[in-house]
């Protein structure tokens, strides 16, 4: 900035212009009536960082496919077939983040709920996905939100979201 400049930014700004500072924010930096320099605003300590949002290392949907992989091993699954096998998937993972107690009671509800005829198979399906999910993603603690399953003609894609559950 030339001469001119820094005369006519003083003029507008007064006193406070050689701090970098404008004057509407003076009073805010004010400490028993002295007014900080520019040193002192640039060595100032930065307040702490937020604390960052967890990093995931695999996407949601690759995540819930390991976990249901077996169940997708049968050949020539249809579209919905493959959609009622994830969101299965997707609805036992979630159960694998709640507490013991709560896990079980949800458990029972959803077994009869989805084989009322049979609900010990819904059972052994929902334990197997419990169990592959704590052995390959024991610290995931992503909520799946949302499943979907996207049909390419010869093969499907799984689209998936996730949100952190609050510990």
């Amino acid at each position: 900035m030339g001469r001119a400049s820094r005369r006519k930014r003083e003029r507008r700004l007064g006193p406070l212009s050689r701090a970098g500072v404008a004057p509407a924010s003076a009073s805010i930096l004010e400490v028993d009536g002295v007014l900080p320099t520019r040193t002192h605003l640039l060595t100032r300590p930065l307040p702490p960082p937020s604390p960052a949002p967890p990093v995931f290392a695999v996407k949601i949907s690759k995540a819930l496919l390991d976990v249901v992989q077996p169940f997708l091993e049968v050949e020539d699954l249809s579209r919905d077939q493959v959609r009622s096998v994830v969101q299965f998937g997707a609805l036992a993972w979630n159960l694998a983040l709640l507490d013991e107690e709560t896990r079980k009671v949800e458990t029972e509800k959803i077994a009869r709920e989805v084989t009322p005829g049979a609900p010990e198979e819904s059972r052994a399906m929902i334990g197997v996905v419990l169990d592959r999910k704590a052995r390959m993603h024991p610290r995931d603690r992503r909520f799946i939100v949302s499943v979907e399953v996207v049909d390419h003609g010869d093969s499907w894609r799984v689209l998936a979201a996730g949100v952190a559950a609050a510990d």
